[in-house]
């Protein structure tokens, strides 16, 4: 797993900013590229069963099977079991090189995007910063060819580009805005996505009377 550690430079001014954040990248022992046809079912049976809520803020639009990611549970569906203890593994592989030892129940929302030629996702965000109980997000390349994903962090010049492959998982702070190139050929580009929240960080929060179809994750 490789652990991206970006911070600001020491401060000489007691009015800068004093900011930093970890990321992770690491590669999963699954060839996803075999799961393509499943998800192309899916997106056609997902669109024709939910109406359009919101697409996140990606762009992508209310005839986009991103428009429907809260309507559903990627990881509730048989052939995607595997990957609940696959998401946890790797996750808690990232807080054990982050020294942190969490034993309160957390939650994941997971689904899936699917993008065309011509297509891309904008910038966006899935939790505000200044929102203090966001945790982490994160995606895995299904099928991204020649694809990049890029991260802009406040209080830095530009931003991190992560180049996709296949069967990569990511995970960065909720808060962090990212968004992708465009799809310059004719294929599906094909990834999933994902929420995990802490009820130690959000006290309030209950599955139960959430919206979305939060599972739990450890457990």
């Amino acid at each position: 797993m490789i652990i991206y550690n970006y911070k600001t430079k020491k401060n000489i001014s007691p009015m800068a900013p004093n900011f930093s954040f970890k990321m992770a990248e690491d590669i999963i022992n699954v060839d996803l590229n075999k799961f393509n046809l499943f998800f192309l079912n899916k997106e056609k049976e997902i669109l024709n069963k939910y109406t359009p809520e919101n697409d996140g803020g990606t762009g992508l639009g209310n005839n986009s099977i991103t428009s429907r990611y809260s309507n559903y549970n990627l990881l509730n569906f048989p052939e995607m079991f595997f990957l609940k203890n696959i998401i946890k593994d790797k996750h808690e592989k990232f807080l054990k090189e982050l020294n942190l030892d969490i034993k309160e129940p957390y939650y994941i929302l997971c689904w899936f995007n699917v993008l065309r030629k011509g297509e891309s996702i904008k910038k966006h965000y899935h939790s505000k910063l200044e929102e203090g109980y966001c945790f982490l997000s994160g995606h895995i390349c299904v099928d991204t060819k020649d694809s990049s994903t890029y991260y802009e962090p406040p209080f830095f010049n530009g931003c991190i580009e992560i180049k996709n492959q296949n069967n990569q998982i990511v995970f960065f702070p909720s808060w962090l805005n990212h968004y992708t190139s465009k799809v310059d050929k004719e294929y599906n580009r094909i990834t999933i996505a994902f929420d995990i929240i802490y009820h130690q960080y959000r006290p309030t929060f209950d599955p139960k009377n959430e919206s979305k179809k939060w599972i739990k994750l450890n457990g």
